[in-house]
């Protein structure tokens, strides 16, 4: 045993093996983990792996592959889903996220300290964060491999030449099309890296930074040549609460009292090591670490129509802290103390939220049920209400923003509330103009019906502009669909109550099937 690790080597790696297998227990003890954002995905992972098979998704559907950024889960997951279907396809993506991610800190504190030892194991007490539970998997991934090759940078620093630039150069094509943030992550760390190696070995300044901005100049051709955006991006820096969450976000799934202890703990982790100075920072990634802590701080809430932009860095941040610092004491009795509380607060993390998935995923197999009554390859809308008046109620009402999703998976609807900006999916159902110049969520919903059955009930249409200006509320930022008239191009209505059902237009809705947080709804012109 190492003077330098309070270890043997195989308690370490018996210690990473079993808090990965705690860490991935609630992933396995649920039939579909509830991310939010993961069925919209599996759902177009879907249609890419069976459009061309399938007739009921061929008249709504098409894949239009362009020069795009963002694309790792339109890489993987369609093939994911033809081999091995959609649950295990989810499962198996989660797991390659935690991989990445907590090798990328292992890989780092490895390069920097000469070996893993127990400290990078705070990791694991981060992976079910704010990012992880709304399922923006594909920028966790992407980010993972992003700390993986900033490692691989860093080790490799002493070889700098034409060689390493162009390994270093082909990676970074790969991750601009991964995910364009993650790539920005990787850009942002290197070059700080490289300007705090600087100020203390001023020799070959130049030649430095021209190795390294050769590495993106692919990357930055690639964004120039990509395709722009026709509709306006909204920008909005946030205000005071979203700051707070955002600084939070790393901690935080469902803002539960297990969200605020371990907020409690690392802050009074953070205390105690300045106040007694116990974490000096790596200098190799002191440049990083200002670097992406400014930028977490000047980050808009919603950048470019992309909403929680600022709640991404605050969980890289600390992930690089946790591999540029280490345990102060190299006694193998405060490793074992420091080792059996990370292992008691990642059993009290599993634990309560395989408690609350296991609550969100009955929800989940309830509506699957019910959505059989929904006709195969019929258009389909979504309406969210605002409040859960459900006894107990869920952890929260954001994990089931997309569940209308299970209905393109399981009954091959045309549902325009998936994904499509920055994807390859294109909506094409005929006869209808599905996208416009002008922003749903800024949309003024008059209805003006083109069907005179529609047109003689006044009242009706008041009551459909209700769930018009509902439907915006919760559509996507970069949504451009017309809602006004749904009532006149779309089947069914599922309407997400949450325990409080009301039929928003009883003349034009017909009640098919109601569940303990949803109602299904048959549209149909009011009768005369």
């Amino acid at each position: 045993m190492s003077s330098d690790c309070p270890l043997r080597p195989w308690e370490t790696v018996v210690l990473y093996l079993a808090l990965a297998v705690a860490a991935l227990f609630p992933v396995f003890a649920v039939a579909f983990p509830p991310l939010a954002d993961l069925p919209n995905h599996l759902a177009r992972a879907h249609i890419m792996a069976n459009l061309a098979a399938d007739p009921a998704l061929q008249p709504h559907y098409a894949i239009e592959w362009q020069l795009l950024s963002f694309q790792v889960s339109d890489l993987i997951l369609p093939a994911l889903v033809e081999w091995v279907g959609i649950e295990a396809a989810a499962r198996i993506f989660i797991l390659a996220t935690f991989a990445a991610l907590l090798g990328g800190v292992l890989a780092l504190h490895k390069v920097l300290f000469g070996r893993v030892g127990v400290w990078p194991a705070l990791a694991f007490l981060l992976i079910y964060n704010f990012m992880f539970g709304w399922g923006l998997l594909s920028y966790l991934f992407s980010t993972g491999l992003a700390l993986l090759l900033l490692a691989g940078w860093i080790h490799t620093a002493p070889r700098e030449g034409l060689p390493r630039s162009a390994g270093f150069a082909i990676a970074t094509v790969l991750l601009f099309f991964f995910h364009f943030l993650a790539l920005a992550v990787f850009a942002l760390t290197v070059l700080a890296f490289e300007l705090w190696r600087w100020r203390h070995d001023r020799h070959h300044l130049v030649r430095r930074m021209l190795l390294s901005g050769a590495v993106f100049v692919m990357p930055a051709a690639l964004f120039l040549l990509a395709p722009r955006a026709t509709i306006p991006m909204l920008n909005y820096y946030g205000d005071g609460a979203d700051k707070v969450r955002a600084i939070l976000a790393p901690f935080n799934l469902y803002f539960g009292w297990q969200d605020l202890l371990l907020e409690f703990l690392a802050l009074l982790l953070a205390a105690i090591g300045i106040w007694k100075r116990l974490f000096p920072v790596a200098p190799a990634l002191r440049g990083p670490l200002i670097a992406v802590g400014g930028a977490a701080l000047l980050m808009p809430n919603q950048l470019m129509s992309v909403w929680g932009s600022d709640f991404r860095l605050p969980t890289v941040f600390l992930l690089l802290l946790i591999a540029a610092t280490d345990l102060p004491s190299k006694k193998r009795a405060p490793a074992a103390i420091f080792v059996a509380a990370v292992v008691a607060l990642l059993l009290v993390r599993v634990g309560t939220v395989t408690a609350d998935w296991r609550r969100l995923d009955d929800d989940i197999t309830e509506l699957r049920a019910a959505l059989t009554v929904i006709d195969r390859g019929s258009k389909v809308a979504v309406v969210q209400s605002i409040r859960d008046d459900r006894n107990p109620p869920a952890p929260s009402l954001y994990p089931y923003r997309h569940l209308g999703a299970f209905a393109v998976i399981d009954r091959d609807v045309f549902l325009p509330q998936l994904f499509s900006a920055a994807t390859p999916l294109r909506f094409i159902s005929p006869g209808d103009r599905w996208t416009t110049d002008q922003l749903a969520v800024i949309r003024d919903p008059k209805w003006h019906p083109s069907d005179p059955a529609f047109a003689a009930d006044v009242r009706s249409q008041l009551q459909a502009r209700v769930v018009t200006q509902a439907i915006q509320q919760f559509e996507l930022a970069t949504s451009t669909v017309d809602w006004t008239d749904w009532p006149e191009r779309f089947d069914f209505l599922v309407a997400f109550d949450y325990g409080h059902p009301v039929n928003p237009v009883p003349a034009l809705l017909t009640e098919l099937k109601r569940g303990s947080f949803f109602s299904i709804y048959r549209i149909h012109a009011p009768a005369p």
